[in-house]
């Protein structure tokens, strides 16, 4: 359910791309033109007391979770 609800408020540009929400400094645009490669991402830790509600998750691609996740 939270999913869903995290996909349906991507936008598509004029070129058909998501944005990842997480975007890094001097680097090319984290984007895809499929949904299926993003994953759900907890802003904040669960690890850390963070929640798994609409306000603390977020959509970025799985090849950012995974390092991510290697940094925690």
């Amino acid at each position: 359910e939270l999913r869903g609800y995290l996909l349906q408020s991507m936008q598509k540009d004029e070129e058909g791309y998501y944005y990842s929400a997480i975007q890094e400094e001097e680097a090319a645009p984290s984007r895809s033109k499929y949904l299926h490669m993003f994953e759900m991402d907890h802003i904040i830790p669960i690890s850390k007391g963070g929640l798994t509600v609409k306000e603390n998750l977020q959509m970025i691609l799985r090849s950012q979770n995974i390092r991510k996740g290697n940094k925690h």
